[in-house]
């Protein structure tokens, strides 16, 4: 009886060996990769890509505009448009002003990436055709200026006739004082330039109180300047200059194109 007990344990032994066995060779399943689901907030890098017009030879090329990765603007030579690199935080919920890039996150499984194109509408906008304005390349002007007493009264200074005021282009002598204003005029020869409404300007000819200037302005060079008959600043692009008139363009550089977005994504935090 004690025997039949032994050779019972061992073949059950040996069953449960090969049991374990079997069990052991068998694939295991390999785990769903975590993938973006609405709502949570990721860890990205980004690559923006855009098609622009050479302003020489007017044909259209597919440039990297902006990017978190610094190997990438390095190669692309875009390196002055970003000083700080690496990954975004980015919560898919709100989406803030971009909810078309967040709804490109979703589904992309963390390590991968993604390259997804945007409409102007879903991107940066239309193009605003009232920020195309155009500038006579030379005009007149007075040598003399009437600058209002408040302005000058800010800087708690007080001027009276026949003082000098000193600036980083050009010096002004002061000719009259009133209870509103302060006239000056402009101590400038011909061929100085000097900034005005954010454009630097060469006076051409003086002809007794009057001056005619040019404004110097180049095709593909952005500018800080105002709209004109406005007092409001922009920021535009010399898109078009001939003998007469400067053309620019205050719109943003991918207001109404269609964006190519290609993304990854690096860490997924949950919602």
């Amino acid at each position: 009886m004690s025997s039949l007990r032994y050779i019972l344990l061992a073949v059950f032994s040996i069953l449960l060996l090969f049991t374990l066995g079997c069990t052991q060779d068998q694939p295991q399943p390999t785990p769903e990769p975590e993938k973006v689901v609405f709502g949570d907030t990721v860890l990205v890098d980004y690559i923006i890509k855009a098609n622009f017009t050479n302003m020489s030879t007017n044909a259209t090329y597919l440039a990297v505009y902006d990017t978190t990765m610094e190997s990438v603007a390095n190669q692309h030579g875009i390196m002055s448009g970003r000083t700080l690199f690496g990954p975004q935080v980015f919560n898919t919920s709100n989406g803030g002003s971009f909810p078309a890039f967040a709804r490109g996150l979703v589904g992309v499984e963390v390590g991968g990436n993604k390259t997804f194109v945007l409409s102007p509408e879903d991107a940066f906008g239309p193009r605003n055709d009232s920020l195309v304005f155009t500038i006579n390349r030379t005009y007149s002007r007075s040598l003399y200026e009437w600058i209002p007493k408040i302005y000058i009264e800010q800087f708690n200074v007080t001027y009276s006739v026949g003082d000098i005021i000193n600036s980083q282009h050009f010096d002004m002598e002061v000719v009259n004082v009133t209870n509103q204003s302060v006239v000056v005029r402009y101590n400038l020869e011909v061929n100085r330039s000097f900034l005005y409404a954010g454009l630097m300007e060469r006076v051409v000819s003086i002809d007794n109180d009057t001056m005619l200037v040019e404004v110097l302005a180049y095709p593909g060079v952005e500018y800080n300047t105002k709209l004109p008959n406005e007092n409001v600043n922009v920021t535009a692009t010399v898109i078009s200059k001939n003998e007469t008139h400067i053309i620019f363009d205050a719109n943003g550089p991918l207001a109404g194109k269609d964006v190519e977005f290609t993304v990854f994504i690096r860490k997924i935090y949950g919602k």
